[in-house]
């Protein structure tokens, strides 16, 4: 799009990176679990602590899937979970028991142990992870997150302003895992009416913004937090999916194009092929139906919230948006729609996040929005993956983010996201999303 050359290379490296389930560090057992009521829980993950971190860690973890002849394909692991707030008017940030329960020591030495290994085994950096995928009302009541985000006045309402917070915050990780490399948000759910949006979106912006700037070099060396190295660490978050104010406010998520006829072909002397995305005078895309409007979260995180912090990056989550049986072309237009509106944001860091599994809504809900389609094999996903890397974000300079881990896409999207510099965590200056200086590069030293 930026250059209108399907499959051209750009020479610098973009972000390749993976929303990460810790259990993959884990060795461990699924199985039902059945809850009192007598409703079953399928498949959960019960890790092998019979050993404490020794029979814990699996030392062997990705590095099949990481490292291809020697050399990394895979620019960062962002853990799913990591910590939690406590869900106090304080929000203090603790560690996230979904997965270990309260046993904090157990908690610190696997975390610990995974940022090493992805250090030194897969030579990635490894975000750590604080996920509220469940920030909506039950029952009438907010979790105090989505509360702190929609207030208008903290201190009246008893919370912590942004900087109280995120200096316990950004002091727990560090004084607990130092070795880090940054920071994966994933808060869902937030819901509120039009009358509060500005000021949710004026904290969704102080919040990110407040972390980001914590975590850049110039934080991290006036921390002096000890066994911090200084370098700029990532902050990411997931976000919804934003296409502008397209046909007029307010912002939209998401709209079905016009695609050019036989007889625009024609009309156009040669410039316009059939089949063909049209666009308008300004260059944006044509719709071919009234747009869908954005959802009061995905409107709250605006994406203009990134802008002059290298360090900031937006993911967009830009699945589970379609019918199953919708034409893939929906999936495809919509994202070219979505690198559309992130180039007109150029001091804005973007990576598309792109799904690769049939999860429950696929299965139960007769939703889409996968690539590649629904109930397909993962040879008809890697080919559509490898054509969104060569056709729309390899020559639009956009890194790419899979969910979940996705593992056995992580060669193929490297190599065509990346034709000229396939190995990360090498060169100083790369990848354009957040790059690396000598101190980052040399915490990735691979033994």
């Amino acid at each position: 799009m930026s250059n209108g050359k399907k499959g051209a290379s750009v020479n610098p490296r973009l972000r390749l990176s993976a929303w990460v389930d810790p259990t993959i560090f884990m060795n461990g057992r699924r199985k039902d679990i059945t809850r009192p009521d007598g409703t079953v829980i399928p498949n959960v993950f019960i890790p092998d602590v019979s050993r404490g971190i020794d029979s814990l860690f699996k030392d062997d973890a990705l590095v099949d899937r990481a490292v291809v002849d020697g050399k990394t394909v895979i620019d960062d692991i962002s853990l799913l979970r990591t910590f939690r707030d406590d869900n106090t008017a304080n929000l203090t940030l603790d560690w996230d028991s979904g997965i270990l329960g309260k046993d904090h020591a157990l908690q610190k030495q696997f975390y610990a142990r995974v940022i090493d290994h992805c250090h030194r085994k897969l030579g990635t950096q490894c975000l750590v992870g604080i996920t509220r995928t469940e920030l909506g009302p039950v029952k009438g009541v907010a979790p105090m997150l989505a509360r702190w985000f929609k207030s208008a006045d903290k201190a009246k309402d008893k919370f912590p302003d942004i900087d109280t917070m995120a200096n316990q915050w950004v002091k727990f990780v560090e004084d607990n895992l130092p070795a880090y490399d940054g920071i994966s948000f994933d808060l869902e759910g937030v819901v509120g009416q039009d009358k509060e949006l500005a000021v949710t979106t004026a904290n969704a912006s102080d919040f990110y913004r407040g972390f980001a700037t914590r975590l850049t070099k110039a934080g991290v060396q006036k921390r002096g937090s000890t066994g911090v190295l200084a370098y700029d660490h990532i902050v990411a978050f997931a976000s919804g999916n934003l296409i502008g104010e397209v046909d007029g406010p307010p912002m939209k998520s998401s709209r079905v194009l016009k695609h050019a006829t036989k007889k625009d072909a024609a009309a156009s002397n040669g410039k316009i092929k059939e089949g063909e995305l049209l666009r308008d005078a300004t260059g944006n895309f044509i719709s071919a139906h009234p747009p869908l409007k954005a959802a009061f979260w995905e409107k709250a995180q605006d994406f203009s919230l990134g802008k002059g912090l290298p360090n900031l990056i937006v993911r967009t989550m830009s699945y589970d948006n379609f019918r199953r049986n919708d034409s893939q072309q929906l999936l495809d237009d919509w994202h070219a729609d979505l690198v559309r509106f992130f180039l007109t944001m150029p001091d804005v860091t973007f990576q598309l996040g792109i799904k690769t599994i049939d999860g429950p809504g696929q299965l139960k809900r007769g939703m889409d929005g996968v690539i590649g389609g629904v109930a397909v094999s993962d040879t008809v996903r890697i080919a559509a993956l490898k054509k969104r890397c060569t056709n729309l974000l390899n020559p639009n300079k956009i890194g790419l983010c899979l969910f979940p881990q996705s593992v056995q896409f992580w060669k193929d999207a490297n190599e065509t996201l990346n034709a000229n510099v396939r190995e990360a965590g090498k060169t100083v200056g790369m990848p354009l999303q957040s790059p690396l200086d000598k101190v980052a590069v040399g915490a990735l030293v691979k033994k």
